[in-house]
């Protein structure tokens, strides 16, 4: 791990235990990385994340990568993780490697990852499917 990358405090919690201002705060940054910086018009706030654990790594108080966990049978028979993403300014530090590494820890007990979009890399657990590759600039 890098200096950078030590200095994140890691969260999983459910929708519920969210605060208000966790919660603007983290659809703030995805609407920021997926509908403005990547220019993908979808339906972000989709119903799902009632039904989701929410990953939160900040720095001194801010919210600087995030993922939503899904355990098995939720979305797909697998557990899975989706809404992937870490702050543009904090990019190619390792934080999107450290928030992926999180993610195994939560994901285990919800149920075998083993959706087609998970592959076992040399840094660990990354994600792999063409979904990744199109839209890896959000989390590395």
């Amino acid at each position: 791990m890098s200096a950078a990358t030590d200095a994140l405090t890691w969260r999983f919690v459910t929708f519920d235990a969210l605060t208000t201002a966790e919660l603007y705060e983290l659809l703030q940054l995805r609407s920021e990385v997926f509908v403005v910086e990547q220019a993908c018009i979808f339906q972000d706030m989709d119903g799902a994340d009632v039904q989701a654990m929410h990953l939160l790594g900040t720095d001194g108080g801010r919210l600087v990568a995030y993922a939503r966990c899904f355990a098995a049978g939720v979305k797909f028979t697998e557990a899975s993780m989706g809404r992937v993403i870490t702050r543009g300014s904090l990019r190619s530090g390792g934080v999107g490697h450290a928030l992926v590494q999180q993610t195994r820890l939560p994901l285990a007990p919800m149920g075998r990852a083993a959706h087609p979009d998970w592959c076992a890399g040399a840094t660990g657990t990354v994600l792999c499917a063409a979904w990744f590759r199109k839209n890896r600039k959000a989390i590395y």
